[in-house]
């Protein structure tokens, strides 16, 4: 893992052999410095690696990092999306646009998967291998899944753009 100044010259300088990513804030925290999201993600796929974008700050009412050239954003939800901390959440999405069979970084989704019966992920989902693998992978083995009075109080907060205006 590297850690680089929010600015594309150096985000390109650290990309080396073995770099998977390039994981980058709309909004900075703590300082709110604001990155260059098509420039950055001009240089990730030019390495063939995707851009993952935090935009928890900006929220996807503000900012739609995918529009920009992310191929994943994620979202703390308890923050903005959730509107008062009341519940853990989190949000991923992803664009379906990168390849995950070009650069040969990614074997978990490229080459066949045991405990699923010798799938290969980027075979069965195409594009969409990573987000395809996150539900069957991760939900079989965290169970990760908010509680319904927890998805109570995040479509409560439905009305998030009258609360950002």
């Amino acid at each position: 893992t590297s850690f680089v100044n929010p600015e594309p010259d150096s985000i390109e300088k650290a990309i080396k052999e073995n770099t998977k990513a390039v994981f980058i804030e709309t909004l900075g925290n703590p300082n709110s410095n604001i990155i260059d999201i098509e420039k950055v993600a001009r240089i990730a796929h030019r390495h063939n690696i995707p851009l993952i974008v935090d935009n928890t700050f900006a929220t996807p009412y503000l900012v739609r990092p995918i529009e920009y050239g992310a191929d994943i954003v994620v979202h703390s939800a308890t923050k903005f999306i959730g509107g008062h901390g009341t519940s853990l959440g989190g949000v991923i999405v992803d664009s379906g646009n990168f390849d995950w069979n070009a650069s040969g970084k990614f074997p978990t989704l490229t080459e066949p998967d045991p405990g699923y019966h010798g799938i290969s992920f980027a075979e069965a989902a195409g594009a969409a291998a990573f987000v395809t693998r996150i539900r069957a992978v991760l939900l079989r083995d965290t169970g990760a899944a908010l509680s319904p009075f927890n998805v109570y109080f995040y479509f409560f907060k439905v009305l998030k753009p009258c609360r950002l205006e």
